[in-house]
């Protein structure tokens, strides 16, 4: 059975009322043509791309019956779709659907592994013979040299390994490691660590790279999206991550300083002018 993760806070979210306001019509109701459109993107484009669909199809997997246009243009809006040179993609479908396509893909291979051995333990042998003599000595021969082979790699890879200067998986690994764990400290919102992990992963950066990401990250927090509404708009780590957040630009807070009047002993404490000799 599919499933689809739907934060609580959508009912109230600022993009979905923005967009319920842009097409005249109360947010409920609207909050099911968007999950309607999610549900069958499960089915039908598991990757959230909806890009090569015909309008009229998106909106008929959103259950809508006015002007396509309308519904797709609202949702760009305010994100609720992404329109990139790539195509128009449902926005943060990973957060939403990710996990769900991983373990269906978990799924389907554990179920694979399952029929290939009740095959072998059920004795099955409709179509199998036995093999000769000569087809015994040739799979002897056969294994032989598959062992040989990996015995041959596993001496290079040893000895690669213990070349001077080179360093090994387990350093890299950790070295990858840490660098996350610098990032994930100074990231403000705090969600999806499994998912980012992945992403950071994806993108293997090396020193300097991590370096700028981290420092792109601190400024992003001074930024004004990031500090408006309690940091509503701080996007999840991995989409952070996934679409090279980094090297956007973004704009410092500007901070309001509160005007302090400065009355002069001619002027009038009350009506703000100066009085009269």
């Amino acid at each position: 059975m599919a499933w689809l993760k739907v934060d609580q806070d959508l009912r109230d979210h600022r993009k979905l009322l923005e967009a319920a306001d842009i097409l005249d019509m109360e947010p409920v109701h609207l909050m099911g043509h968007l999950i309607s459109l999610w549900l069958w993107s499960l089915s039908n484009v598991p990757d959230g791309n909806i890009g090569n669909l015909t309008k009229k199809t998106i909106a008929r997997s959103a259950q809508w019956k006015g002007d396509p246009d309308e519904l797709i243009d609202a949702l760009v809006e305010v994100r609720l779709l992404d329109k990139t040179e790539d195509g128009l993609f449902i926005h943060d479908w990973d957060d939403y659907a990710g996990a769900l396509i991983r373990k269906r893909e978990e799924d389907r291979e554990r179920a694979k592994r399952n029929r290939e051995k009740k095959k072998v333990s059920s004795g099955d042998t409709r179509s199998v013979r036995e093999p000769s003599a000569d087809e015994l000595e040739t799979s002897v021969v056969r294994v032989e040299e598959i062992r040989d082979r990996e015995e041959e790699i596993r001496e290079r890879e040893e000895k690669r390994e213990s070349n001077e200067g080179a360093p090994s998986d387990s350093n890299c690994n950790q070295l990858l490691s840490d660098d996350f764990n610098r990032f994930w400290e100074v990231y403000p919102r705090k969600v999806g660590e499994r998912q980012a992990f992945n992403e950071w992963k994806k993108i293997n950066p090396d020193p300097d790279l991590a370096n700028a990401i981290i420092a792109s990250v601190e400024r992003w927090k001074q930024s004004e999206q990031w500090t408006d509404d309690g940091g509503q708009f701080i996007p999840y780590p991995a989409s952070f991550l996934a679409k090279e957040r980094w090297k956007d630009d973004c704009q410092p807070a500007i901070k309001q300083v509160p005007f302090m009047k400065n009355y002069d002993d001619d002027e009038d404490f009350l009506g703000g002018c100066r009085a009269s000799p």
